[in-house]
């Protein structure tokens, strides 16, 4: 009798001497051994928010085709090509719209552009880097250089998803200080604009670069409000990038060279699954807000400090209005399971 302790080991030794597929290859098992076969690619496999690009001949521009994927099990809306009269229409990502691509960002274009974003490693080792023919150097003067032989430029755009909510504005009022000077604040007031125009449904858009959108500093805001005397702090939109497509060009294409269908396009995805999402609740807020003291010193206030530039003023009003906000802060969240 052969124990079954026995057995389970044979197997396992069995099992042990079957060899296991590694990348890029397939294992068949025939009557003479094992055939390993190399494969040189694998098919994709949908999920949502898939992002493909294609080159329109027709139209002579790159378009996208995205699997639907859901907020809340809604999907969003976006603004898409109509196959029948070629104009913008604005329909859900589950009717499979094509969605031109006509705004991109060109990363190796230099100093000169103002654009600062980097170029991955991946695109770097296919010979993309920023362009030195025309350039600044370090005292501010242009000046000219030459490329790698093998130079390609390397464009790019983001795919994301916007959700339309509640946002915090408000106005810079300036009140005399009863112990001398004035004091400079912020009144918040709700912004119900954009819900207002677009509801709640998430909305599927295109721009040259997302983060730049909203890297926006309370420094720089304090600047943009002081002109106009009104506050715009807090976007009433929520915002996640879904996918970022990238255009690498033929080796030794001119720095003016517009997109082509010459050029590749690659597809790097931020987002695979279906979302959740919620926005702040504005029961939780005192009614009305409280203001926000940005500035107390001598008459004239905040605006003398900014046309005068002192920095340290700036940058202790930056702080007040950052701090200020985060407790009113409006922004939701999107989330998977």
């Amino acid at each position: 009798m052969i124990a079954a302790r026995e057995v389970n080991e044979l197997l396992d030794r069995m099992a042990a001497a079957r060899p296991q597929p590694g990348a890029y290859c397939e294992i068949r098992e025939t009557s003479g051994g094992y055939a390993i076969t190399a494969k040189d690619s694998f098919p994709s496999v949908p999920h949502p928010w898939l992002t493909t690009a294609s080159w329109d001949a027709k139209a002579k521009q790159w378009n996208a085709s995205v699997v639907a994927g859901f907020v809340n099990g809604i999907d969003p809306l976006c603004s898409a090509v109509d196959p029948q009269t070629g104009k913008l229409i604005s329909v859900g990502l589950t009717a499979d719209p094509v969605l031109p691509l006509l705004s991109v960002v060109d990363r190796t274009a230099g100093s000169l552009s103002g654009v600062d974003l980097p170029i991955p490693a991946f695109f770097a080792e296919l010979g993309a880097a920023v362009d030195k023919s025309v350039s600044l150097d370090s005292s501010g003067n242009i000046a000219q250089g030459e490329n790698a032989p093998g130079w390609r430029r390397l464009l790019s755009c983001d795919l994301y998803l916007s959700i339309a909510r509640l946002g915090i504005n408000g106005t810079i009022q300036i009140n005399d200080n009863p112990g001398g000077g004035s004091v400079t604040s912020l009144v918040p007031s709700f912004d119900s604009s954009a819900l207002s125009t677009y509801g709640t449904r998430p909305r599927f858009k295109v721009i040259k670069n997302l983060k730049i959108q909203q890297e926006e500093t309370a420094a720089q805001k304090l600047f943009a409000t002081w002109t106009k005397q009104q506050l715009a702090p807090d976007i009433p939109y929520d915002e996640l990038l879904i996918s970022t497509v990238f255009f690498l060009s033929p080796p030794k294409t001119d720095a003016a060279a517009p997109l082509d269908g010459t050029w590749t396009p690659y597809v790097q995805h931020s987002i695979f699954y279906n979302l959740l999402y919620a926005a702040q609740t504005v029961a939780q807020l005192q009614h009305p807000l409280n203001p926000i003291v940005l500035y107390t010193g001598l008459a004239g206030g905040l605006g003398d400090a900014i046309v005068n530039e002192d920095l340290s003023t700036i940058n202790d009003a930056s702080s007040a209005l950052s701090t200020g906000l985060a407790q009113i802060s409006q922004k939701g969240m999107f989330w998977s399971i």
